[in-house]
């Protein structure tokens, strides 16, 4: 990122294509001086559930500060070395399709209601959710869909998320984002 950090640059373009998930801490640990400090989402969870850190019907937030990714205003996950962006709030294009999943779909829900960002490219496969570890006697952990992803603006997921410009194919989609990010 710092390599391509530059004064005169126009904007971003991440791109999540083809990223079904993971671990989304590093991802937005790492994404985050292009995101910005501050709360991106949330995880949503039922009324009734309960566990030694939650109560019912809560909310938990992610959010990116300063190197950190942050899950209920806590850091969870730093980068080594804090970078910083030439010019803060660039404009953001993000990439997505039906192969974004999961923690990706996390990502591009943290661009959402973001000033300066738009999506570009096809619908994300529809997994927009959390997954909670459960111990289990023998020593193994059950992985169970526990909470809903939410974006910033307070709209609740759980299946698939629309771009705010739909693309006919991927090339398509590279293009409408730059003539975007080059269009003032």
């Amino acid at each position: 990122m710092q390599a391509e950090d530059r004064d005169g640059l126009v904007g971003w373009i991440v791109d999540l294509r083809q990223n079904g998930g993971g671990n989304m801490w590093p991802m937005l640990a790492g994404i985050g001086p292009v995101l910005g400090d501050g709360t991106a989402g949330s995880f949503v969870f039922p009324e009734g559930m309960t566990t030694p850190y939650l109560a019912p019907g809560a909310t938990l937030t992610w959010s990116y500060s300063g190197g950190a990714a942050c899950f209920g205003g806590q850091p969870y996950l730093s980068v080594t070395v804090p970078y910083t962006l030439r010019a803060p709030a660039p404009r953001v294009a993000v990439l997505q399709d039906g192969g974004t999943g999961s923690a990706g779909e996390a990502i591009a829900i943290s661009f959402v209601g973001r000033s300066n960002a738009r999506s570009f490219g096809a619908a994300t496969y529809g997994v927009s959710s959390a997954n909670w570890g459960f111990s289990l006697s023998d020593g193994g952990v059950l992985q169970l869909l526990v909470a809903l992803d939410r974006d910033r603006n307070g709209t609740t997921y759980g299946g698939s998320i629309a771009p705010d410009e739909p693309a006919a194919g991927p090339a398509e989609a590279v293009a409408a984002a730059v003539a975007w990010l080059t269009t003032r």
